[in-house]
């Protein structure tokens, strides 16, 4: 590894919004470690960087981050090759849309091992190195439908709401010890991407071209990347999200929050 050279992992960074974020990354001169589970997307990521920005340095990594012990591979693989990661975008993700009695138990275990198990392993390993170096930005990419129960997708917005509280409670503890590492909380919207056909949500309107709501990931990806380099607690592209974010959520604004947190912390030592 060249000495000073910065890492950015992406999970998920082969299409839709991570694919965008790595896009980004790699124009501020990030080298790349794109981790996806389908190898047709890492071929595509692979064809466009190498046309685009083939000066980039990027690994591409096959690997399913839902099966049990993955976060740990990947974390040794990590440190084993010595990759110095500046930057984590704990993005891989798919939903699941339909009568929750009807859904196949493995695929949603393997689901909810990804949105909560290994997002919780990988920013818990990565965190405490960030930490040991007082440096280092972490990305985790919830959902609107981690605001409130989803009926028909009742596991995914649980999933997505432990993303939100985890993340944000952490930010707090790293500002209260004065460390330079800062984690931001996407919450997108309704995203063009291959999502809605993965979560079998085809015939949704959610997301066609006439919904204000929805979004290209282009644009979903430079606001988090916006918000993640100006160290915000959370963020949700779009004007309308952010007008509901501070409808809907009462504690949307990150002082309420620091409010709330502190009263929590009474009669601790």
């Amino acid at each position: 590894m060249e000495q000073n050279e910065k890492y950015a992992l992406v999970t998920g960074g082969s299409s839709g919004i991570g694919m965008e974020l790595s896009k980004l990354l790699a124009k501020d001169g990030y080298s790349l470690i794109i981790v996806a589970k389908p190898q047709d997307e890492l071929d595509r990521a692979k064809a466009w960087f190498d046309k685009n920005m083939p000066e980039t340095k990027i690994i591409y990594r096959k690997q399913d981050l839902g099966v049990q012990d993955a976060a740990k591979e990947l974390y040794d693989f990590t440190s084993q090759n010595g990759y110095d990661i500046e930057i984590l975008c704990n993005n891989a993700g798919y939903g699941a849309f339909g009568w929750y009695h009807e859904f196949e138990i493995e695929r949603d275990l393997n689901m909810i091992n990804l949105l909560v198990v290994t997002n919780y392993l990988l920013t818990r390993y990565y965190l405490k190195d960030m930490v040991a170096k007082n440096r280092g930005k972490i990305l985790l990419t919830s959902s609107q439908g981690g605001l409130g129960p989803t009926p028909k997708s009742a596991a995914y917005s649980a999933a997505k709401a432990f993303v939100i509280y985890y993340g944000i409670a952490i930010n707090e503890e790293l500002k209260d010890l004065g460390i330079d590492v800062n984690i931001t909380v996407l919450l997108p919207p309704p995203t063009r991407t291959g999502f809605q056909h993965e979560a079998r949500m085809d015939d949704l309107k959610t997301f066609d071209k006439d919904n204000k709501l929805a979004h290209d990931p282009d644009f979903v990806a430079k606001e988090a990347y916006e918000a993640l380099n100006k160290k915000k607690m959370w963020v949700m592209p779009g004007r309308l999200g952010r007008t509901m974010l501070k409808l809907f959520v009462s504690s949307a604004r990150s002082r309420p929050i620091r409010r709330y947190m502190k009263l929590t912390k009474w009669g601790t030592k």
